[in-house]
């Protein structure tokens, strides 16, 4: 769901905002299946995939602010501000593993990752001619996550997945 609302201030300039929700639910093999994995850098150990009825759904809530300009004719300007509230994110725990060969790594879903991410974007563009028009953007992105007691290793690298800084030009 989501509810959004725009104002506008004269012809040329408009404020908006909106609030919305979303909800990413298990697959089933995130419950119920289970997989036996060979590890091809560690002979003789397998790791077993485990779904489990305790992971739960992912959610996020996002907030966005707005505002839009038409400064001429042919030059427009947007810049819009947001803040993400991610709770319940996948992770992957580890078990203890059973010895024997091969040698078993248990591994189950959790939700033991949550966090935020906040920023910034903007993007002006010209109409250069009827069939020709330029734009441009730059989006800063701040993304802060909490490991919840995790055994999974690659959510400490989770926060550098995204570029804080991107630029671009079409």
């Amino acid at each position: 769901p989501s509810i959004r609302a725009l104002y506008k201030v004269n012809e040329q300039q408009s404020l908006w905002a909106a609030v919305s929700h979303a909800v990413r639910t298990p697959a089933r093999f995130e419950h119920s299946a289970v997989a036996n994995v060979a590890v091809p850098t560690i002979p003789n150990v397998t790791a077993r995939v485990e779904g489990t009825r305790e992971y739960e759904s992912e959610e996020l809530t996002a907030y966005e602010l707005g505002y839009r300009a038409q400064i001429s004719e042919a030059l427009f300007f947007d810049l819009a501000l947001f803040y993400n509230d991610y709770d319940n994110l996948r992770t992957s725990e580890r078990g203890t593993p059973i010895v024997g060969t091969p040698v078993l790594l248990p591994i189950s879903y959790g939700n033991r990752l949550e966090g935020e991410t906040y920023g910034v974007e903007i993007a002006p563009s010209w109409r250069v001619t009827e069939t020709w028009r330029l734009s441009a953007g730059y989006s800063y992105l701040e993304t802060q996550l909490n490991r919840k007691g995790t055994t999974d290793a690659t959510a400490e690298n989770a926060e550098g997945d995204s570029p804080e800084n991107q630029f671009h030009i079409r």
